[in-house]
């Protein structure tokens, strides 16, 4: 995707290493979900499209707190659900504000990582956003009724260089709250074709333990 892209200044800020997964940290997010567009399917590659479930798209404002390679922020989203699985996703569109984390987004999980700044950090009432070169995606968020505990076992399908495609586990424990989230796009992003703005279910998770594994 062309916001996925990096330029030649910052690929050469890369780190040449970072810890290898599994990753276990303590995260605070907001994420949310609406039903696939008719242009999800373009948005995945040809080793993951043709195992494609038009179901939903799922996104979200994420803080890592004490990872291996330190506390950041991410945007990541998913166009559609994809076959293996009720929650296997696949993730074409992901930012983050720190180098270390591009590098091993990349390296360990195939995950095509950019750069971008962030605003603030997921919270009960919160207004957050993620700028990029060429697109920003804003959120505010309102959460409904009481925190209680969860568990959200995921796993994302990734594509290397050579073509082929790797599973990855995650795994959240910890309270989640129900929120609504009012999503607005800036710049015209060509992921607007199957991230849409309005107002969409979500979940608010604050403190909530996440294990990003091995890819398989």
């Amino acid at each position: 995707m062309p916001e996925s892209r990096l330029t030649a200044a910052d690929a050469a800020r890369l780190p040449s290493t970072t810890p290898s997964p599994p990753w276990d940290t303590t995260v605070d997010a907001v994420l949310w979900t609406h039903r696939a567009t008719a242009a999800a399917g373009a948005a995945l590659p040809r080793g993951v499209r043709a195992r494609r479930v038009a179901r939903f798209a799922v996104a979200g404002f994420v803080r890592y707190h004490a990872t291996p390679v330190g506390s950041y922020d991410e945007l990541l989203a998913s166009p559609t659900l994809v076959r293996g699985g009720l929650w296997r996703l696949h993730v074409p569109l992901i930012a983050v504000d720190s180098l270390t984390s591009l590098h091993a987004g990349r390296a360990h999980w195939a995950l095509p990582k950019s750069l971008a700044e962030f605003s603030a950090a997921p919270a009960g009432r919160c207004s957050l956003e993620a700028r990029g070169v060429g697109w920003s995606v804003r959120v505010a968020v309102v959460t409904r009724g009481p925190a209680v505990p969860a568990v959200l076992r995921v796993s994302l399908a990734q594509v290397r260089a050579a073509g082929d495609v790797i599973t990855i586990p995650v795994t959240c424990r910890g309270p989640a709250q129900i929120a609504r989230v009012a999503v607005t796009l800036g710049d015209a992003p060509s992921f607007a074709d199957w991230l849409r703005p309005g107002r969409h279910l979500g979940v608010l998770l604050r403190g909530v333990r996440l294990r990003l594994g091995s890819p398989s």
